[in-house]
């Protein structure tokens, strides 16, 4: 009875994956063709991971015009290929310089290559990339690079698509600077923490086992993950052959203006020190403690030159880390509401409480209610804020040239800039 349950159970879930994905496939294809200028106030398409206001959405990617490449790993059976014609490969990649059966891990984020060849210490503990595997293929990757020299321990970092599943083909070398083995009392792993540098920009040419990412492996959580051969992606030579270098350096200077004058006000709101009227304006009346805190000493953004790529990318993280602050404060909001109104229909249903409350253990009603909760503030993060740390940035990374990058971030501090100067003025 237990195995026929538990094959029930599988199929269901191969059912659900297989409906979810061909559902948004199509909507992806349809906001490809529907035009671009429609309003931010119209239906969007179905959106997951909704509790957590993700932005990793192909149709939203097509919606704001970015010109992301993704792929499917699944795609081909020997071997998914990216074409890349040699005269990219000059143009855009560091001498060609490949990396070999490179695990590729893909997750709801994007991280910037911010730490240079020339700069390899990070400047600040916090800038380190923390991931928490729990996943058997992710704690499986991890523990295969552990076991290796210290500097073959990479694994390439790139975003994945909630809606449709497929993966960025340009994301980040990450270097495992250190890990932590947390075991359950039996002595297997129950997770693997790991502490890693985000080093070099990079493209995916070749997936080798695209059967690690079949519907089939998903479902029954196999610990394969990904291989793949990819390129380090040269910045420094598309700066040389900056056609607007004058513009490009205009942004640059405009980019540290905005942002000082983002902060200057951000901090006041941290401080406590500008009226209620102002907080509510900037949505931002409602921040916990951490957030506040965390506003109140923003870090300083410098300089940006169009020949330091690492320049931009501190400059870039730094806005980002800002971004990430404002979403995880509007997050933890949303989750302390969905707490408070599950334990109150618990306590409803008479009887003693029985903790933690789990949401399928409500009616159904309910559930549906708590669903719609967060579906509509994710609709309302999507729609309203500038404040995306994920698909932004995963759009700077996709971009071919120096001045599209700071111009691309240019464009997310003048909208948020133009909100604060207008809600500071109103």
């Amino acid at each position: 009875m237990l195995i026929h349950t538990h094959s029930y159970l599988l199929l269901v879930r191969f059912i659900i994956i297989c409906e979810c994905e061909c559902l948004c496939r199509k909507e992806v294809s349809s906001s490809s063709s529907s035009s671009s200028s429609s309003s931010s106030s119209s239906s969007l398409p179905p959106i997951f991971a909704v509790g957590d206001l993700s932005t990793s959405y192909e149709w939203l990617a097509n919606e704001r015009g970015f010109h992301i490449e993704w792929m499917d790993p699944e795609e081909s059976d020997d071997g998914c290929s990216v074409g890349i014609s040699a005269s990219s490969i000059e143009r855009d990649y560091d001498d060609g310089l490949a990396l070999s059966e490179i695990p590729v891990y893909p997750l709801d984020a994007c991280y910037l290559p911010i730490c240079s060849s020339k700069s390899p210490v990070m400047r600040n503990e916090e800038d380190y990339a923390i991931l928490r595997n729990v996943e058997p293929r992710n704690v499986k990757m991890a523990q295969d690079l552990i076991q290796k020299n210290e500097e073959d321990r990479v694994f390439c970092a790139v975003m994945r698509a909630n809606d449709t599943g497929r993966i960025a083909t340009v994301g980040t070398l990450m270097r495992i600077v250190s890990y932590d083995e947390q075991l359950l009392w039996d002595g297997t792993i129950a997770r693997i923490v790991l502490k890693c540098k985000p080093e070099k920009l990079v493209h995916i040419v070749r997936i080798l086992n695209p059967e690690a990412w079949s519907r089939e492996n998903r479902i029954k959580m196999s610990n394969e993950y990904l291989l793949a051969n990819l390129l380090v992606m040269n910045v420094a030579r598309d700066q040389s052959k900056c056609m607007t270098y004058k513009k490009t350096q205009d942004q640059c200077a405009d980019i540290i203006k905005m942002y000082d004058n983002i902060k200057q006000v951000y901090e006041s709101v941290g401080a406590g020190t500008v009226s209620a009227d102002v907080k509510k304006r900037l949505d931002m009346d409602d921040l916990p403690p951490f957030a506040l805190e965390a506003l109140s000493s923003l870090p300083i953004m410098t300089s940006i030159s169009v020949e330091n790529e690492h320049s931009f990318w501190s400059a870039a993280f730094i806005w980002q880390k800002v971004c990430f602050t404002v979403r995880e404060a509007k997050r933890i909001n949303l989750q302390a509401l969905i707490n408070e109104l599950t334990i109150e229909v618990a306590m409803k249903s008479g009887g003693p409480l029985n903790l933690p409350v789990h949401r399928e253990d409500l009616p159904f009603e309910k559930r549906m209610e708590l669903n719609q909760i967060e579906h509509n503030a994710t609709q309302e993060f999507i729609s309203k804020s500038n404040m995306d740390p994920s698909l932004n940035f995963q759009h700077l990374l996709s971009v071919s040239s120096t001045s599209e990058r700071i111009s691309s971030l240019h464009r997310m501090l003048s909208m948020e800039y133009d909100k604060v100067l207008s809600s500071v003025k109103s």
